[in-house]
């Protein structure tokens, strides 16, 4: 494991300043006012040295204050990224928010529903936008966040960067039922200091306790499939599948079909821990979460499980790309017949833009976060791989997180728009960084990393490419 390590250290320092340089070039030549962010471009480079500084200086600490550690640190740079991030969005937005869309909505809504509290109680408020439905779960956490702690928007940033150090703890605990401390610790750094956790950690949006969410909700399957079928964990499960509903709740379907799928095949493969009785566990966890479902439906906060899937499933089936007056109808038959393109493409997206098109709402902020995407990708593809060739021999908690993954994967590609958004794609790019471990604990070969540093960088290309096409 100590030699993947220094062979993972210096390919992805290669990787990451090849990018930067080819992203600084690009960028110049595609991209008016490219200068003003150029200092960016440069960050990945920083933080994967602080990331693989800190395992390599703290590695000989106990679990505990690792994590304890790794977390303070992170926090602190992510109060920092939340004060550049408001004056840059002061100075070209004029104001604190990406936009007038998303960020701008939500906290206004949240402004909106505090005061009303403090006239009338903590109460369910309806006739404010998002105080209600299926996206009103971030507007009311915002809520609780400004009726006790006051109306700056630095108090939500503050709380996205609380909730975001939560992940770091629960992607650890996670890995660490499936993976040993050493390659752990290395994994749970990588994450960390990643930018685009931190870059998130700074904006108003719901996305990184959605993903929260998610990581806790791996966790407490993980832990039933290895045999803790406990109170605590299916309680812990059931709270956070009902937090997804106010959130996306169509996250909630590829969890949930990953999970029986992989408890299936390892029941009927006799795989110790399951038996007849879990089943009807399982079985109970499903029936709680859809009747809490329609509980909360009973109290016109939302629609029912049948109304939101139907609906959402017969849009799917109606929409016709050609015809819409859409951008991405502009690909015409491509759009219709790219489909398993897309899929295959996935594992490599989302990736940044170095094009100016003239229409950007807001700062390009995802572009150097995604080079330190692009340059730990190939490895976490060779982990991928890895667990496809072996997928008879994977334990079950595993070939949970790659269900996870392909389920994701599938769900963005019919979406398309999705698949390219950093944003959107922020579950699935996390989930496959839970398989980064693989590549420090197993006898993989580390140089064919290559390969796929240059397909992710084709990939890369063809997508600028792409969205250039798209707007002609």
């Amino acid at each position: 494991m100590g030699n993947n390590f220094y062979i993972f250290k210096k390919d992805v320092y290669k990787y990451s300043v090849f990018s930067v340089i080819v992203l600084f070039v690009l960028a110049f030549v595609f991209n008016k006012g490219f200068e003003d962010f150029s200092f960016s471009f440069f960050l990945p480079i920083f933080f994967i040295g602080f990331a693989l500084s800190f395992y390599q200086s703290q590695s000989k600490l106990g679990e505990k204050t690792y994590i304890f550690k790794l977390i303070i640190v992170t926090f602190c740079i992510k109060l920092v990224a939340i004060v550049v991030f408001t004056e840059i969005l002061k100075f070209y937005n004029s104001i604190p928010f990406l936009s007038y869309k998303d960020d701008y909505n939500y906290y206004h809504s949240a402004v909106s529903i505090a005061r009303v509290w403090e006239t009338k109680g903590i109460s369910i408020v309806e006739d404010i936008q998002f105080s209600t439905g299926f996206y009103s779960g971030y507007p009311n956490i915002c809520a609780l966040g400004i009726y006790y702690f006051g109306e700056s928007e630095h108090v939500l940033r503050i709380m996205n960067a609380v909730a975001s150090s939560f992940i770091v703890y629960y992607a650890y605990k996670t890995m660490r039922l499936l993976f040993n401390e050493k390659s752990s610790k290395i994994t749970i750094s990588i994450i960390a200091f990643s930018p685009l956790i931190i870059y998130f950690s700074s904006f108003i949006l719901k996305d990184i306790l959605l993903l929260l969410f998610t990581i806790v909700t791996i966790y407490g399957f993980i832990k039933i499939l290895k045999g803790t079928v406990t109170v605590w964990t299916i309680s812990l499960i059931l709270v956070n599948l009902t937090a997804m509903i106010f959130f996306r709740a169509a996250t909630i379907i590829p969890l949930f079909l990953a999970f029986i799928v992989t408890y299936l095949v390892s029941f009927f493969k006799g795989k110790k821990n399951f038996s007849y009785l879990s089943i009807v566990i399982i079985g109970f966890l499903a029936f709680a979460f859809f009747k809490i479902w329609d509980y909360i439906s009973g109290l016109n906060i939302i629609n029912d499980s049948a109304f939101y899937y139907e609906t959402r499933f017969n849009g799917l089936m109606n929409k016709d790309v050609t015809s819409s007056g859409s951008n991405l109808g502009k690909l015409s038959f491509l759009a219709v017949v790219g489909l398993p393109f897309f899929l295959i493409a996935s594992v490599f997206l989302p990736t940044f833009m170095f094009l100016n098109l003239g229409d950007a709402e807001t700062i390009n902020y995802s572009a150097s976060a995604l080079l330190y995407h692009l340059a730990v990708l190939p490895f976490i593809i060779l982990a991928f791989f890895y667990c496809l060739k072996n997928i008879k021999k994977i334990e079950p908690g595993l070939l949970l997180i790659i269900l996870i993954l392909v389920f994701f994967k599938i769900g963005l590609a019919t979406s398309i728009n999705s698949l390219f958004s950093a944003r959107q794609s922020l579950g699935a790019t996390y989930v496959m960084y839970l398989i980064l471990p693989i590549c420090f604990q197993y006898e993989i070969r580390l140089k064919k990393s290559l390969r796929y540093f240059v397909i992710a960088f084709v990939v890369m290309l063809l997508f600028n490419l792409l969205r250039l096409i798209i707007r002609l």
